[in-house]
């Protein structure tokens, strides 16, 4: 049996935790292994839970998605990151890659979208979801 991929929610508003975490706890490759709700929180937690990916959203305070990011990426350079957001958006997404994200979904993404995007991030390849990419939003 496989290792399971395991997935720390990063979200400021608890619904959007909760959502995130329902959806790939549908998975049986995916385990949430923990939920932060700011940025500074996250840095803190990466240790603690030891997760495989991040699921990051990006609109948080008293740091945002991106900064969070970039200190995350400086600290944990093998850590994947996927922007999570209801940004659409391609200049956010961009940002959000710049900062050292591997892919970017948003929070209204197909569940097996941001199940790809994981898959695909922990290959090693980057992933923004098709709603980004064709410009609907």
């Amino acid at each position: 049996m496989k290792k399971p991929i395991r997935v720390m929610i990063t979200d400021d508003h608890p619904i959007y935790r909760q959502a995130a975490a329902a959806a790939l706890q549908c998975q049986e490759n995916i385990v949430v292994v923990g939920f932060c709700s700011s940025g500074p929180e996250a840095i803190e937690k990466v240790p603690e839970y030891l997760p495989d990916v991040v699921l990051m959203d990006i609109r948080m305070q008293p740091m945002d998605g991106i900064e969070t990011t970039t200190r995350i990426k400086e600290l944990y350079p093998e850590l994947k990151v996927i922007g999570f957001s209801l940004e659409t958006r391609p200049e956010i997404a961009a940002k959000m890659l710049n900062a050292g994200a591997s892919g970017y979904v948003t929070k209204s993404s197909p569940r097996i979208e941001i199940c790809e995007a994981i898959s695909h991030v922990l290959n090693g390849k980057r992933y923004v979801c098709r709603e980004v990419k064709e410009g609907r939003g």
